[in-house]
């Protein structure tokens, strides 16, 4: 997840999970997710709010991280001076994470979400 905000006196976290891509811009899977396919963006946020995980690096889960907030955006905007969204949606997370983790977490230090995916070519 890409950190776009970090807020140190109260612990929290806004990230960008994932944004809608082009094929000419594909995610670290090589694979996108068009803007005319945002229902697959809402789809997918849904299900993990249904059981938030967090884990560090892809090992082993976390515990103590809450979800306060987690949004699809319509379009482009801005958070923490970083311009989102330009290509299209994207699905941004916020989060409060315990005192201990907080220095490692909020330099994007490995925080991933939790979670298995499948597509449809």
């Amino acid at each position: 997840m890409q950190i776009l905000k970090s807020d140190p006196k109260r612990h929290e976290i806004t990230a960008a999970v994932y944004c809608c891509t082009s094929p000419d811009h594909p995610d670290s899977q090589n694979e996108y997710i068009s803007k005319e396919d945002k229902s697959v963006l809402v789809d997918a946020e849904r299900e993990f709010m249904k059981n938030p995980k967090f884990n560090i690096d892809h090992q082993g889960s976390i515990s103590g991280i809450e979800v306060i907030k987690s949004w699809i955006t319509d379009g482009p905007e801005t958070i923490g001076g970083h311009l989102i969204g330009a290509e299209g949606a994207c699905w941004i997370i916020q989060v409060a994470v315990p005192d201990n983790m907080y220095d490692e977490l909020s330099q994007g230090n490995g925080i991933s979400m939790g979670g298995v995916a499948s597509y449809e070519s």
